[in-house]
């Protein structure tokens, strides 16, 4: 029996190249940040929301599972926070975060037809940014996150 307590990153471990490891991380990048961002600005009925949530659960998932593979130092840890950050926020929003987010959020309403919710930009940004953070360093350092996705 597997106890409560046990990290995620216990359980699955995948140990792949650093390259290969960010590699992924870029690809995933735009749809956790547009299922991030639908779950911040747009409404949905609740099984959609929940099956967004399922989505980004699984995509971390995947994620905080990669080890570094013949990394010397480094050899079976994750990726570190920095890393992390820029690949799923600071390369895409950094500095450019209401312009870039209101431009995310208005191909959402344009393109796939869901509908904004009242939240402005202005109070989204910090939450994206802050989330990314949290979650990055908790990866970074083999920490559960699960109440930061019970937060979504």
């Amino acid at each position: 029996m597997i106890e409560k307590h046990m990290r995620a990153s216990q359980i699955f471990e995948m140990n792949i190249p650093r390259d290969r490891a960010i590699a992924i991380t870029e690809n995933l990048e735009d749809q956790i940040n547009s299922h991030l961002l639908k779950l911040f600005g747009m409404t949905a009925d609740d099984g959609t929301r929940s099956h967004w949530k399922a989505e980004v659960r699984a995509w971390f998932g995947r994620l905080a599972s990669f080890r570094m593979k013949n990394r010397g130092k480094q050899k079976g840890k994750p990726l570190s926070a920095k890393v992390y950050y820029d690949h799923l926020y600071d390369h895409m929003y950094g500095g450019h975060e209401i312009e870039n987010i209101s431009s995310v959020l208005d191909l959402l309403v344009r393109d796939w037809g869901y509908t904004r919710n009242e939240v402005p930009v202005s109070e989204i940004a910090p939450k994206l940014r802050g989330f990314h953070l949290a979650i990055s360093l908790r990866m970074a350092n083999g920490q559960s996150y699960e109440d930061l996705l019970a937060q979504l």
